[in-house]
């Protein structure tokens, strides 16, 4: 069986220790042995995180703070990138077309500028939250089936009832009794 392979992020304490180990004239692996992380990692972080006039230097703070920022960045970013591609879905979708059509359309149409429909339907439902009642399927408040009503009329058409029933059946002398 195949072991999936897990990433964390470093801390400012592993940040710190690289700072130390870098000042102390360490290479790559020496640094890694310590920390116990894969070479590529601790390279992409020198070159991400070096500050841009004193090359060779890790300074830690800075790093931990570019690290935060671009986190934070991450997170914030529209879900639909431009305002002409925001316009084209509001007005299909005004036009009664599912996020799957528009997505494929789009991609047909212009293929350096495609979306995926799974953003469309997250840009509807975070920011712009009065187009959900164009979706072809909106979600409905649903009730569970405790609270549903229960059918009024029996729905066997012609059905007796067992009290109703005559005495020979209890004696069980023919099939289907």
């Amino acid at each position: 069986m195949k072991k999936k392979k897990t990433y964390n992020h470093l801390d400012v304490n592993e940040r710190y220790l690289i700072a130390v180990l870098r000042v102390k004239r360490l290479g790559i692996r020496e640094i890694v042995r310590e920390l116990v992380r894969s070479p590529s990692s601790i390279s992409q972080k020198f070159q991400r995180n070096a500050p841009p006039i004193l090359k060779g230097y890790y300074l830690a703070h800075r790093a931990h703070q570019r690290y935060v920022l671009r986190n934070q960045q991450r997170v914030r970013g529209l879900r639909l990138k431009t305002k002409k591609i925001r316009s084209y879905v509001t007005r299909h979708l005004k036009m009664d077309w599912s996020p799957e059509l528009i997505s494929g359309r789009l991609t047909h149409l212009s293929p350096h500028q495609t979306i995926n429909h799974e953003a469309i339907y997250q840009w509807i439902y975070l920011e712009s939250t009065e187009l959900i009642g164009y979706l072809v399927r909106h979600h409905r408040k649903r009730f569970s089936f405790r609270h549903t009503h229960r059918h009024a009329q029996n729905q066997i058409p012609g059905c007796v009832s067992i009290n109703q029933r005559s005495k020979v059946i209890h004696r069980r002398k023919q099939f289907g009794h």
